[in-house]
């Protein structure tokens, strides 16, 4: 547990408090949209919770975070070229959302500007990473990701 700012101690709102610990306990709710401006607390709201999580309730919890920049490969896995040609067999890499199965996903809005990262995120979620918790980032103010990637995951975040 982080101990400059212990879950328990922080002065989180209680609806944020309580969203987050029912996604921990129950993964079938999905996932949890937070908003807010710069500066709200979001972030160490989360990280404190993921120190408690793994404290006390998961220790080893994995967590992953979805990079605004992720190119397709890293995403969703392919094959090592420069391994394959070194090895003579073929060689994949482990995309990053099945190293994300079952545990939580973090992403923030601007990342799913991108339509396929969206589409790629839903169908991930309603596959092979059922039970796996997405945490949504969004900044007030700024610019939301696209209707059509709000769309795409709505189902999942009501």
């Amino acid at each position: 547990m982080d101990p400059a700012f212990p879950f328990p101690a922080l002065e989180t709102p209680p609806l944020l408090a309580r969203a987050l610990l029912a996604l921990a306990v129950d993964p079938a709710l999905g996932g949890l949209v937070l908003e807010g401006p710069p500066g709200s607390g979001r972030a160490q709201a989360f990280a404190s919770f993921l120190g408690f999580l793994r404290g006390w309730v998961e220790p080893e919890a994995r967590v992953r975070r979805v990079p605004v920049e992720i190119d397709r490969d890293r995403l969703l896995g392919g094959v090592d070229l420069e391994r394959t040609l070194l090895e003579g067999r073929r060689v994949d890499l482990r995309g990053l959302l099945a190293s994300a199965a079952g545990g939580w996903l973090v992403a923030d809005g601007k990342a799913l500007a991108d339509p396929f990262i969206a589409a790629s995120l839903r169908s991930f979620l309603e596959g092979p990473g059922a039970g796996t918790r997405l945490l949504l980032r969004l900044e007030a103010g700024a610019t939301a990701p696209s209707a059509h990637s709000s769309e795409v995951l709505a189902f999942r975040l009501c």
